[in-house]
Formats: structure tokens, sequence, C-alpha cells
């Protein structure tokens, strides 16, 4: 027989109200200007703490990503793990190949029209 554990109501807090999981606040939808952008983007660049995600938004993309990594480069599914010593050189790479890359957390060194924005 299984014992009923008495209802304890939860204890108001001054703590902010924000969403949290496994301890972290949990990101906010993107507005829809920047899912328009993330969607035009042939890739995306987003910050996982140590690690960069590197994903592609369209087939032509990731076939040129797969095409262009080493057979034994770490993917997280569909998108390629980068380290950040690396990624400046990937996103130049892209660019100069024809691709555009939206970095989500503002990880990647601007450069060209980008820096002149800033």
């Amino acid at each position: 027989m299984s014992k009923v554990l008495p209802f304890v109501p939860r204890q108001s807090s001054t703590r902010s109200t924000a969403a949290m999981l496994h301890g972290r606040p949990v990101q906010p939808m993107p507005d829809p200007g920047q899912r328009q952008a993330m969607a035009a983007a042939d890739y995306t660049v987003e910050n996982k703490g140590t690690l960069l995600l590197l994903r592609s938004s369209n087939a032509k993309a990731y076939d040129w990503l797969v095409a262009h990594t080493d057979p034994e480069a770490h993917w997280f599914g569909r998108a390629l793990v980068v380290e950040y010593g690396y990624i400046d050189d990937f996103v130049d790479r892209l660019r100069s190949d024809g691709f555009s890359v939206l970095d989500l957390d503002g990880v990647v060194t601007p450069t060209g029209t980008e820096a002149q924005r800033l």
C-alpha cells in the first residue's frame, strides 16, 4: 500500500518569475522579426556554453557543410559542433562561398559591412 503525502503549498518567493529549466532561465521565443531572419539565413550560430552549434536551414547548406568538414567532426543532430576558436574561420568561409549566417548570440566577430554597422 502506498503512503499519501500531505499537500504542502508552495512558499511565496521574491525570486524572479522567469521560467527555469535545469536551474537556468529559459530563453524567450524570438520575436517575429528574428524568426524571419532565421528562416532567411542559410546557417545559424547558437551559443551552447563552451561549444557552438552551426545549424544549416536548408538542404544545400547542409550538403555543403557535410562535404567541407572532417568525417570525424562532432555533430549534434544536424548541427555541427564548433569550438569558439574556429567559428570565425567557419563563418568567413561560408560567407565567401555565398551563404548567409545569422549569429543568434553575438559570438561571431563582425567583419566587413557588419563591422561598419556597429
